[in-house]
């Protein structure tokens, strides 16, 4: 089922399978800024990762001596999600754990999505709570994907990412053909701040950062008279950017988490990046984007 919201800048249309922002028009030029799911490239828009981001080592982790499966980004953006509540511009969708759930992961939570809208900003707010009564380990992460180019005249190669906190390089770790590390990166040096766009950057697979100092990310052109984004994110220690080969859309991905190194012996407890959450407590989080 979709859901709407809308304002006078934006109309967002949201799917209760996944929670799942499947579009988000901006109004005044009539544009869509998410990837419209083309099956031959990727069939998502904005997928929620969750309880895992990335790949397991052989798809399993261990938990008081008990081994489970989880499929890569975990169950949380193939599920039903319940609409909790819905203003005219804004909603709030919540997933909480079953039996089904507890048999692959043994633990006791509730997700909730809250999306806004104020002017020409998209706020998409995460809190999970520990609802059970022993500590619970989990991670999570965003996965929009935003078409670029934005101007239907423009091409892929015309656009940059603009980091904030003047940053001059992106220490890229590597995935193998598992989506595992191992322990290979790669220096990007960049440019004034900026990181032009080709679609060989994404040729092996995510450019992915498990330390990032910014917090905000421009997607512009040459042109600055010319409609861009502006992306920002809370909470998020980590971050993916990603697009499969020669697509017209970029993902950018804050995380809490990430895959498996190819050695780690499956403890979810001594998984890096995982959050240890105690009873009734709730961790938050958030990524924006603004049209311009």
């Amino acid at each position: 089922m979709n859901i709407t919201i809308a304002n006078n800048f934006l109309k967002a249309t949201i799917n209760t399978k996944g929670a799942e922002l499947n579009s988000l028009v901006f109004l005044p030029k009539n544009k869509n800024i998410i990837w419209h799911g083309d099956a031959a490239y990727w069939g998502k828009h904005s997928p929620i990762l969750f309880p895992i981001v990335g790949t397991l080592n052989n798809n399993t982790y261990t938990y008081n001596n008990q081994s489970y499966t989880l499929g890569r980004h975990g169950f949380a953006r193939e599920m039903e999600w319940i609409v909790k509540t819905q203003t005219t511009n804004s909603c709030i969708l919540v997933l909480q754990y079953n039996t089904e759930t507890y048999a692959i992961y043994p633990f006791e939570f509730e997700v909730a999505i809250i999306y806004s809208l104020l002017d020409n900003e998209l706020q998409c707010m995460y809190q999970v709570k520990n609802i059970g009564n022993k500590a619970m380990y989990f991670s999570l992460g965003a996965h929009p994907a935003f078409n670029v180019p934005i101007e239907d005249e423009n091409k892929f190669e015309q656009y940059s990412l603009q980091f904030n906190n003047n940053i001059s390089q992106l220490v890229r770790h590597k995935l193998n053909e598992k989506g595992l590390f191992d322990n290979l990166t790669e220096v990007i040096e960049l440019q004034d701040g900026k990181l032009p766009l080709t679609h060989d950057l994404f040729y092996e697979d995510a450019i992915v950062l498990k330390e990032l100092t910014s917090s905000k990310i421009n997607i512009a052109t040459i042109n600055e008279n010319e409609m861009q984004y502006e992306f920002s994110w809370f909470n998020f220690p980590h971050f993916g950017i990603w697009q499969p080969k020669d697509a017209l859309f970029l993902c950018l991905e804050p995380w809490q988490g990430f895959a498996d190194d190819e050695t780690h012996n499956g403890d979810i407890t001594q998984k890096q990046g995982i959050v240890n959450l105690n009873p009734k407590e709730i961790w938050n989080a958030n990524w924006r984007i603004k049209i311009k």
